[in-house]
């Protein structure tokens, strides 16, 4: 595996393969004060890559990182002991900016563990188990989450927020036109873990996803806006 030591400024403009044995750890750490500017993988099923506070392990510590273009393939969508593995990207710490995220496949695309003060520009998520999950997790913004065919088959939550997440705003688009890519929830919150969840602000456009549109439990001083529809044609003259 690669890990990039703190305060360095990582870009590398050819394609990275996941050929690790362990197919369930990280493939790339971003240790603290790092910035990466382009990054290409093909996951070859396995995990992707941490964005990592304190050292590579602290989910209290300060990560200061930036991610400028961070592009996924094949992420493996297999079920681990935890969300951590065959995730996309782990976001550990304090401090991640991502100005662009594109990932295809993966059991988590974005997992929060904790993930705090993130900011995330342009989030591209494609066959998705779940799109973004996020363990007690603050200060979180995904300014335009995309959510391609994402789901499994018996139903997935989209975005999973739970066990006092608070101060995230989410702005998410779902969509899907593949058999079997079913969203048990495009968006649930206190579901997985109780614990109360707090001021966030979640809006949700979603056609033909399947299942149910937004599931809400401990939850408090909140906003939550929806537009369902399972049309598939779309336009003028077909709405």
């Amino acid at each position: 595996a690669i890990t990039i030591p703190a305060g360095v400024n990582f870009n590398c403009n050819a394609m990275l393969f996941n050929f690790l044995s362990d197919r369930t750890i990280p493939c790339v750490t971003a240790n603290y004060y790092t910035v990466v500017g382009r990054l290409l993988v093909d996951c070859l099923q396995g995990t992707g890559v941490k964005s990592a506070g304190g050292g590579g392990s602290g989910t209290a510590t300060q990560a200061h990182n930036r991610w400028i273009d961070i592009r996924l393939w094949h992420v493996g969508t297999t079920v681990g002991s935890d969300n951590s593995q065959y995730a996309g990207i782990t976001i550990t710490g304090f401090h991640h900016e991502i100005d662009s995220l594109w990932i295809k496949g993966a059991n988590v695309g974005a997992y929060h563990n904790a993930g705090h003060d993130s900011v995330i520009k342009s989030a591209y998520f494609c066959g998705c188990n779940t799109a973004i999950s996020m363990n007690s997790t603050d200060n979180t913004t995904y300014l335009m989450a995309r959510l391609d065919a994402c789901g499994t088959s018996s139903g997935a939550p989209g975005a999973d927020l739970y066990n006092r997440c608070s101060y995230c705003r989410l702005n998410i688009i779902a969509f899907s036109y593949v058999t079997g890519a079913n969203l048990s929830h495009v968006v649930q919150v206190g579901k997985t873990v109780a614990g109360t969840n707090k001021s966030l602000y979640i809006d949700v456009q979603a056609n033909n996803t399947g299942g149910c549109g937004l599931y809400v439990d401990y939850t408090a001083d909140s906003i939550f806006r929806l537009i369902a529809s399972n049309v598939q044609d779309t336009g003028i003259n077909t709405p």
